[in-house]
């Protein structure tokens, strides 16, 4: 699979794998194909299909942002990208947590670009929800 040719509107491939082991299971159109090395679809019925079931081992949902974001909303994980417009564009990760306000280990780093701090902040939420359930 060629990188510079993967949808921009998915998830990186790392982050549906961590996805999976949370228990991700929103159903999705595309999966990747662990054996192959693949972005797929079930060509047959070409429908919504949660690829995360035990029962399609080599394959991991891959879902767009949404779809994970809303996942998380599912949990009481509210993640966004906020802009700050200083002389320069900024762009910031927030993250409330039951409805408290919640930032990855107290830090608050600006990043350049919008899909930059999108990727961050899956990556963040992936941390929080691992954080917050392996205590219950």
């Amino acid at each position: 699979m060629k990188t510079s040719n993967y949808p921009s509107w998915l998830v990186s491939v790392e982050q549906a794998k961590k996805l999976k082991e949370l228990g991700f299971d929103i159903e999705c159109a595309l999966f990747y194909d662990d054996i192959l090395k693949e972005i797929s679809f079930d060509e047959e019925y070409v429908s919504l299909i949660n690829w995360n079931q035990k029962n399609f081992t080599k394959c991991i949902s891959l879902p767009a942002w949404e779809k994970v974001l809303e996942w998380f909303r599912r949990k009481n994980l509210i993640g966004w990208v906020e802009c700050q417009c200083n002389p320069e564009m900024e762009y910031y990760t927030r993250v409330l947590k039951n409805g408290e306000n919640y930032y990855m280990k107290g830090k608050r780093k600006p990043y350049s670009s919008y899909e930059e701090a999108r990727n961050v902040l899956i990556d963040e939420l992936i941390i929080i929800y691992k954080e917050f359930y392996e205590k219950k």
